[in-house]
């Protein structure tokens, strides 16, 4: 189970993607954060599609991996199984349908309300 003491003192919430933009500019900015020495970060992006979003996961997921950092994707459980990120960030929407913990332990859970 993750101790939430060991949790880094700040989580990076992305900002969308640009529109129009390769997700590798994206991720190239993330990287420069990474380098700054953020070890939390949401993957934010409400814009893109299902698949759209699976796949800047994936690149955001290893470029985290790179930094030894922590990934929260903001996309339904399924997601983050599938990506196999370190945890969740629940919207209050997602929250309010919860009736227990929506992942084993040792994943992070976060939500907003």
């Amino acid at each position: 189970m993750t101790d939430s003491t060991n949790l880094p003192p700040t989580c990076l919430v992305t900002p969308e993607p640009p529109a129009g933009k390769p997700f590798a500019d994206f991720v190239a900015d993330l990287e420069r954060s990474l380098e700054a020495g953020v070890r939390l970060v949401q993957l934010r992006a409400k814009s893109l599609t299902a698949p759209e979003y699976v796949v800047l996961a994936t690149q955001v997921l290893a470029c985290c991996r790179r930094h030894h950092a922590k990934l929260l994707l903001n996309a339904p459980i399924d997601v983050v199984h599938a990506v196999q990120a370190d945890g969740v960030h629940l919207t209050s929407t997602r929250l309010m349908v919860c009736v227990s913990r929506p992942l084993p332990p040792g994943l992070l859970v976060s939500a907003a309300c």
